[in-house]
């Protein structure tokens, strides 16, 4: 009877260890899912900010944007803008910080400039 009360203590510690573990594995997991959640809506705010300063920029007239030709720090973003053509503007949007680019569009300017 001893021996079989050893053996039992020894499968009830080694099932505590296993839900022990898997507990902490699962734990591990829940962390870094609610991490990824985070870095993903922190990412989708910064692109909506971007894209609606983009979305102002691309109104400006072919005068504004012949002023600020070159690359620009404005805010927390460094606005690159190149004209490849007479008419056309290749405008792009950089993270001020890590200068990555965030967005990119071309605007089309006809008709000549005063």
């Amino acid at each position: 009877m001893r021996r079989k009360s050893g053996v039992i203590l020894l499968e009830v510690m080694l099932a505590l260890a296993i839900v022990a573990v898997a507990g902490a594995a699962l734990l591990a997991l829940s962390a870094g899912s609610l991490d990824a959640i985070t870095r993903g809506i922190r990412s989708e705010v910064r692109m909506r900010e971007a894209s609606a300063f983009l979305s102002t920029v691309s109104l400006w007239p072919a005068e504004d944007l012949d002023r600020r030709l070159g690359a620009r720090a404005q805010g927390k973003y460094t606005l690159v803008i190149q004209r490849p053509s007479p008419a056309l503007y290749e405008v792009a949007l950089l993270d001020g910080g890590s200068q990555v680019e965030l967005l990119r569009t071309v605007l089309f300017r006809p008709g000549e400039r005063r």
